[in-house]
């Protein structure tokens, strides 16, 4: 079995992560969220794993290689400029000759896909869409099903456009087929292919799970989804060390806590140093959090930055790489160094 893995677009809502990595290889309990992603198809059957991507995939391939030490063959496809989410696939469409599975690089879950690409083959349709019931679907493409297959869709509806609580998790099953109906231009899964699939009565399937998945692309969509996995405990890499208050928190490798932590993520080699407080918060690798300081709740710190001593970073800033907040300073917002922001 095949899988197409979308990591198009530079990640823009994870920023200031994503000023210096991709947003698939943006840690998750301690490892890339992609390599989630990857060793679940792995262990579920899938062989081979295309990635298709426009920003930074070396990054990627150079921690994937050729995939052996995953047990898949692992294949980069690159944008010359972005195609959408139907379109990087059709790009991939000399890697695809056989019934493959779509997955998007942000995405985490528990889903089992290997039953999902069966249950597509027994319903027949030439696209299955995996589904989910929400509460809110403004955020979400969503179905209207008769048996099994889908007869409406709407994508991000309007209050008074929503027929539907049946979300799409933007897991799909594909026939080879379909490619030919995606042209070699920008083209969107849920906005074009979906709509021009059911005008012309192609039968696209639905399959609603019940179990969980996240998309992982928002700061609070991250920390929920690790809140999730963590179910009240800490989660330490080799290396890490407390000798402070820790509390429902990810500890990269070698990173230090002689302060108090709360609901937070620290990537590798982060300091937290005695008498400081980060709630909430999500913290960029080699980052120093200096006696008494304050982050948070709900900030994101990217990579090397120090926080001096007694400074105070307010809920919901975003602080961009080896910026220093200087000593007893308060600030809030958004702050990034020159050499980000055309980025």
């Amino acid at each position: 079995m095949k899988a197409v893995i979308l990591a198009g677009g530079m990640g823009t809502r994870m920023r200031p992560l994503t000023y210096t990595t991709t947003k698939p290889m943006i840690p998750f309990l301690n490892k890339p969220v992609i390599d989630h992603i990857v060793t679940k198809l792995a262990r579920q059957g899938f062989k081979e794993v295309i990635l298709t991507t426009n920003y930074m995939p070396e990054v990627i391939e150079e921690y994937f290689g050729d995939g052996e030490k995953w047990g898949v063959e692992f294949k980069t496809v690159m944008e010359d400029e972005p195609l959408g989410t139907a379109g990087s696939v059709r790009n991939a469409l000399h890697h695809l000759d056989e019934t493959f599975a779509v997955i998007q690089g942000d995405n985490i879950s528990e889903i089992d896909i290997a039953k999902l690409y069966k249950d597509h083959k027994k319903m027949g349709g030439l696209l299955t869409i995996c589904l989910m019931e929400v509460k809110d679907v403004s955020l979400f493409g969503i179905a209207e099903m008769r048996d099994d297959e889908i007869t409406a869709y709407k994508e991000k509806p309007e209050p008074e456009e929503v027929f539907s609580n049946l979300a799409n998790t933007g897991i799909y099953i594909i026939e080879p087929e379909v490619l030919d109906m995606i042209p070699l231009s920008f083209y969107d899964f849920s906005k074009n292919l979906f709509p021009k699939m059911l005008k012309e009565r192609k039968k696209i399937c639905g399959s609603v799970t019940h179990s969980f998945w996240r998309d992982v692309g928002t700061p609070r969509d991250y920390m929920e989804a690790t809140q999730y996995f963590l179910k009240g405990n800490n989660l330490l890499a080799p290396g890490a060390a407390v000798d402070g208050k820790v509390h429902k928190s990810v500890l990269g490798r070698d990173s230090r806590v002689s302060g108090e932590l709360d609901s937070s993520v620290l990537f590798e080699r982060v300091v937290v140093e005695k008498g400081a407080v980060v709630e909430e918060s999500l913290i960029g690798s080699g980052t120093v959090v200096k006696k008494g300081a304050q982050i948070g709740p709900s900030c994101v710190i990217g990579d090397n930055v120090i926080i001096e001593e007694g400074a105070i970073v307010l809920s919901n800033s975003r602080i961009g790489p080896n910026i220093t907040v200087g000593s007893h300073n308060k600030v809030g917002g958004l702050l990034v160094p020159d050499e980000f922001k055309d980025i």
